[in-house]
């Protein structure tokens, strides 16, 4: 777990996100399916990067968790459940509960293969709620729907 470990440290402490910043960890062997192999990535950017007009400071962290088959490399679906253990395990804890995952109708979704995640921060790097901005269709906080 300690190329996770980094990868975490780089997300957390990030910056401002008045620089897009991207992350990529992977592939690493799925949890679940020994098959599978896992990418995660995460890429951070203002929250007025998603608006149409300036939008509200701050920044959003959107984490992708995308599975291949580790023979064939052809992309395959990571079970909920895996995918939101490895988003959790990304995650500073007092960010876990405003974490979002995205359905396919959200405007940035990446299709039934890739899990899409999305949490917004304040300029202290405090997690906060969807901005208004944002239109919220797609968008589902993941205590509000856990995968158990």
């Amino acid at each position: 777990m300690a190329p996770l470990a980094g990868f975490r440290e780089a997300v957390v402490n990030a910056g401002d996100g008045r620089a897009r910043h991207t992350w990529r960890l992977g592939p690493v062997p799925s949890m679940e399916n020994g098959f599978i192999q896992v990418t995660i990535v995460a890429d951070l950017m203002g929250v007025a990067w998603l608006t149409s007009g300036r939008g509200p400071d701050g920044m959003t962290v959107t984490v992708l968790v995308v599975g291949h088959r580790g023979d064939t490399g052809i992309r395959v679906a990571v079970t909920v459940a895996e995918s939101d253990a490895w988003l959790l395990a990304l995650l500073d804890r007092k960010w876990n509960a405003l974490a979002y995952r995205l359905v396919e109708t959200a405007k940035g979704g990446h299709g039934p293969s890739v899990a899409t995640y999305r949490l917004f921060l304040d300029q202290q790097q405090h997690a906060i709620a969807r901005p208004d901005e944002i239109p919220e269709d797609g968008y589902r906080l993941m205590q509000d729907h856990p995968t158990r």
